[in-house]
């Protein structure tokens, strides 16, 4: 009596007709992003909707990617490969506590600005007109190339005023 069946294999085992359901609503999907409807933020926040609607885990939505790629004659192996990559990504970790934590959690996308020299050792975090700068030690605003590189942004972001936030003096732990 060996043979125990396992309800979360079953559960997370991806049927035809899960992949053709999957299917029709995607191709929807990818129309609205064609036409200008939707962007391919949206696409994913459907996505992951879609996902918690019919009860499917990251397991099975994994297995009916893989369906649907051989379906359309790619290489499902080389996928399979790509799956710890892709499941340990910032992108799909984001996605999956957005799926828990709903809109009081945001995607964002931001450039990043490291400056190292005599005077600062600083990240500059640029998102839109918010610049987030934080550092270790006391942050010298009389830095030439902090300085430089604000100007280049505000002058590439469109001439209009930056809202810089600033943490200094940051302390660091482990968690």
């Amino acid at each position: 009596m060996s043979d125990v069946i396992k309800f979360e294999d079953i559960k997370n085992k991806a049927r035809d007709k899960d992949v053709n359901q999957f299917e029709d609503y995607i191709f929807k999907k990818y129309y609205e992003v064609a036409e200008g409807k939707m962007s391919m933020a949206d696409l994913n926040r459907d996505i992951m909707q879609y996902m918690s609607e019919h009860d499917i885990s990251q397991e099975k939505f994994s297995e009916i990617q893989i369906k649907l790629m051989e379906r359309y004659g790619y290489d499902a192996e080389e996928f399979k490969k790509l799956i710890p990559e892709i499941k340990d990504s910032p992108l799909n970790v984001g996605m999956t506590l957005k799926a828990k934590y709903g809109n009081s959690l945001e995607i964002v996308s931001v450039l990043r600005k490291t400056i190292k020299n005599e005077k600062n050792d600083l990240i500059l975090y640029c998102e839109g007109d918010d610049v987030t700068i934080l550092s270790e030690k006391e942050v010298d605003l009389e830095d030439n190339e902090l300085h430089d590189f604000l100007v280049s942004y505000r002058r590439q972001h469109g001439e209009e005023q930056l809202r810089i936030k600033m943490g200094d003096s940051l302390s660091e732990f482990i968690y």
